[in-house]
């Protein structure tokens, strides 16, 4: 699709805006761009013998270890727009625009993003916030609701698992929620039986 920069056309070459004047559609298009190239760049050998958890052997997982750094980057993005903010109505306005962020990352199927920024919002600095969230638009804090179910780790994860089932069956483009992946081959590692050696 086009790129829709919104109303900064008059000063995007000077420079002068905020990712706040960018429609969220684009913000959510971007940061998928990026997350995509590191996703798909990903070799198999990557994924052998836990290397990303291991400082040691991290070098032999980097487009993992970009993943997992970037996640943890935009988790703290979130915290960090919505805290540093003087005023409730500035603050508001903040959680607004970045959950507006996260439902155009789920229509276009961006998991990985989509829980980033899902647990910005969970961080207890936010979680306590509830004045905050009580004063957002009804659908916005159902959005927040929806994203919680989604990440719920009932049944070994089993609704964004069932997301990963959709998403794969649309073939569509998708980006799932990598750190789930990540934790059914450590556990796979973890669980390893040996029979006569």
């Amino acid at each position: 699709p086009m790129v829709d920069i919104g109303k900064i056309k008059d000063h995007f070459w000077n420079g002068k805006f905020t990712i706040f004047e960018i429609p969220p559609i684009e913000v959510a298009r971007q940061m998928t761009i990026i997350s995509s190239s590191t996703y798909y760049a990903i070799s198999p050998n990557e994924l052998l013998d836990q290397a990303w958890t291991d400082p040691r052997m991290k070098h032999r997982a980097p487009n993992v270890v970009i993943l997992l750094n970037r996640f943890d980057m935009i988790t703290r993005w979130v915290q960090t727009v919505i805290l540093t903010e003087k005023s409730i109505l500035e603050r508001l306005a903040k959680m607004r625009f970045v959950i507006e962020v996260m439902i155009e990352l789920e229509k276009i199927q961006n998991y990985l993003d989509y829980m980033s920024i899902f647990h910005g919002f969970m961080a207890p600095c936010i979680r306590r916030l509830q004045l905050h969230k009580s004063k957002l638009p009804g659908k916005i804090q159902n959005e927040l609701e929806n994203a919680e179910k989604n990440e719920s780790f009932d049944n070994n994860s089993q609704a964004i698992r069932d997301i990963h089932t959709k998403c794969f069956n649309s073939h569509e483009p998708s980006l799932p929620f990598f750190v789930i992946l990540l934790k059914d081959i450590h556990n796979y590692e973890e669980t390893k039986t040996f029979i006569d050696g």
